[in-house]
């Protein structure tokens, strides 16, 4: 079952690297180099709140995983795979969403 988890977490974390490398890409709207971050926070501090929330929230939930997975069996805690998930995956959306929109 560690294995499993050491597996999610790194496949997590790897959502939430891409989410990074999103947010830091060229938003196609402007054609002059802004990137999609700097657009999102041209919302407002709502629209930057939740794209780092998302980011918190998502690291979070990657890392607990594989902590989870690489603890030894007496220092593990518990962590409900199911609701950690799809919280990772709220939060993704959550963060998502304000990189995309907007236009």
């Amino acid at each position: 079952m560690r294995y499993r988890l050491v597996v999610l977490g790194l496949l997590l974390v790897a959502g939430v690297a891409w989410l990074g490398l999103y947010a830091s890409g060229e938003d196609t709207y402007y054609m002059t180099g802004v990137s999609r971050w700097e657009h999102s926070s041209r919302w407002g501090a709502g629209a930057a709140a939740l794209v780092v929330a998302g980011f918190v929230v998502a690291s979070a939930a990657a890392l607990g995983c594989l902590a989870r997975g690489l603890f030894p069996r007496r220092l593990a805690f518990a962590l409900p795979v199911l609701p950690t998930v799809a919280a990772y995956l709220v939060a993704i959306v959550t963060a998502w969403y304000p990189l995309t929109g907007g236009h």
